[in-house]
């Protein structure tokens, strides 16, 4: 309610400082919403700790849906204007309130299992390889996301449009299928630890590729690899986080390696 009550008012007034504070109370909600978190844990609880390297098997759907949404709306942005992009954003997150509102919330709840942990921070106290898998996430996400975030910014400051963009974002959400598709079989072989570090090795490399780039092309060309590496890691972190926490505080492990 929050975020879509923010963006109607950048709609309604695209001037910087509603766009500000749209962009606060966006991440303000994002923090504590929940849908990419439960959805990995619902995951995960569905197929079983047995199965839980074939979660890339499932997550592939979310890359598929990306790709299309972001090169679908690239090309309406080239075509008619970025003014467009909050409303269809309103639009977005009413969609998504329906659908939400379709699932039954007591469809696949994992049993209830006895656990001496009292909250997220006892959980956090009691598992030092737990902090210490948080600590190396939040070093990685630093330089990842700090890198990332900017490299539209990067690409469009050297001529490129909004069909460049989602262009490049798309390839990159493209590239990640196969490897997703494959997690199960790609971890058999390679492990969880050697899949997240090769992931992260890969992303590492390309960021530093950026720093000596001045092409567009070439900067959008770079997000093949990206979904490699995205392909990689993003699954073997989602099992592993799994795997340091009781199953039934899954939800509050997956939430933990998000934020």
């Amino acid at each position: 309610t929050l975020g879509t009550s923010a963006l109607l008012m950048a709609a309604i007034h695209p001037s910087w400082p509603p766009l500000v504070l749209c962009a606060i109370v966006v991440a303000f909600t994002s923090i504590f919403g929940t849908n990419a978190t439960l959805e990995d844990s619902l995951t995960l609880s569905i197929l079983g700790p047995d199965r839980a390297s074939a979660y890339g098997s499932v997550r592939q759907w979310a890359s598929l849906g990306w790709a299309v949404a972001v090169l679908g709306f690239g090309a309406v942005y080239q075509r008619f204007g970025t003014a467009w992009i909050v409303p269809f954003a309103v639009v977005g997150i009413l969609a998504m309130l329906v659908t939400a509102l379709g699932f039954d919330p007591s469809a696949h709840t994992p049993a209830e299992e006895p656990h001496r942990f009292t909250d997220v921070l006892d959980l956090m106290r009691s598992s030092r390889p737990l902090m210490l898998w948080l600590l190396a996430l939040t070093v990685i996400a630093v330089a990842v996301q700090g890198a990332v975030s900017f490299v539209p910014l990067a690409i469009a400051d050297a001529g490129g449009g909004p069909w460049l963009l989602a262009l490049s974002a798309s390839v990159g959400a493209m590239i990640e299928i196969p490897f997703f598709a494959r997690s199960e079989s790609i971890v058999g072989r390679l492990g969880l630890r050697t899949a997240f570090v090769a992931g992260v090795l890969i992303q590492a490399v390309v960021i530093a590729s950026w720093a000596l780039m001045s092409s567009a092309g070439a900067i959008a060309l770079t997000k093949v690899a990206i979904g490699v590496a995205f392909g990689l890691y993003y699954p073997a972190n989602v099992v592993i986080t799994s795997r340091l926490v009781p199953s039934v505080m899954r939800a509050a492990g997956q939430g933990l390696s998000s934020m």
